[in-house]
């Protein structure tokens, strides 16, 4: 099976599953983003680099990525060069609802730590079960023919397992090549969420000028130190909300202190207000 020359694909089965298959010759302009399902990812060719949380992975063919909910990643091409990979967005409930008690489908996603256990990587023969069941999959998606609207559950269905018992099966260590310094600001960050974070303070810490530091924390996330704040502390206080934290509490907890800067900036990033997100969640304030 020849992957070098496969076309753009973009398929769906509705909203709680996307299957994007992607072949594009100009490097995409992506920073650091979350989602607030889950994402397979699965590289095939170009000269990528893939951060995910503090870490940075050089991709190879067959490198295998899952991200659970809000968790921050970003693939960055190097140059112009042709970049294929193939993502899955699911999410949390449809997996649920496809998992049994038996086999829970959620499991390689939320049985590890944050920014831990994202990467397997695929021998040829594992890639190319993989891929035989993805482009079934896209085929099936919007086929007409008799069988094919079963098929587009059992074959997702197969290829979750699979990948389910791939990071149940695989134990793999990788090298972090995500710049020590990067790896200090975002540790400074995670300690210090709650209180107030200034550039001096930083600089401080890790004994560099901060426009310096500011200047390599945004060539490798794609974003501003300020950026990557208000979205851990809006990841965070989603956390809280979920928990039944109170919408004042989790102001505060989570690093804001000033109400309407909180709901106003929440809204923006989350798409509705906390109050809303929290009855949504099923809890109330």
């Amino acid at each position: 099976m020849n992957t070098n020359t496969s076309p753009h694909q973009y398929l769906s089965i509705n909203d709680s599953f996307i299957l994007d298959h992607q072949c594009t010759l100009l490097p995409p302009l992506t920073c650091y983003h979350y989602h607030n399902g889950c994402e397979i990812y699965l590289f095939l060719q170009g000269n990528t680099t893939l951060y995910v949380e503090s870490n940075a992975f050089p991709l190879v063919r067959g490198d295998l990525f899952i991200f659970r909910p809000d968790e921050l990643h970003r693939a960055f091409c190097l140059e112009d060069d042709t970049y294929e990979r193939f993502t899955i967005h699911l999410q949390e409930t449809f997996l649920k609802d496809l998992s049994s008690q038996q086999t829970n489908l959620t499991s390689c996603f939320f049985d590890r730590p944050i920014g831990m256990g994202n990467k397997r990587h695929l021998n040829e023969q594992e890639l190319q079960d993989i891929l035989l069941l993805l482009y079934k999959l896209g085929d099936s998606i919007h086929g007409t023919s008799y069988g094919d609207d079963l098929l587009k559950s059992t074959i997702l269905t197969e290829l979750l397992v699979r990948i389910n018992l791939l990071y149940q099966q695989k134990k793999e260590s990788h090298s972090n090549y995500m710049p020590s310094l990067i790896k200090g600001v975002m540790a400074y960050i995670e300690s210090h969420l709650t209180e107030e974070i200034l550039l001096q303070d930083l600089s401080n810490h890790l004994y560099h000028n901060g426009t310096y530091i500011s200047r390599k924390f945004k060539e490798a996330t794609g974003i501003t130190l300020r950026q990557y704040i208000v979205y851990k502390r809006v990841i965070l206080a989603k956390q809280l909300l979920t928990e039944g934290v109170s919408l004042t509490d989790a102001c505060d907890l989570s690093g804001f202190h000033d109400y309407s800067n909180f709901n106003r900036t929440f809204t923006k990033q989350v798409g509705c207000p906390p109050g809303q997100f929290q009855k949504a969640a099923g809890k109330n304030d």
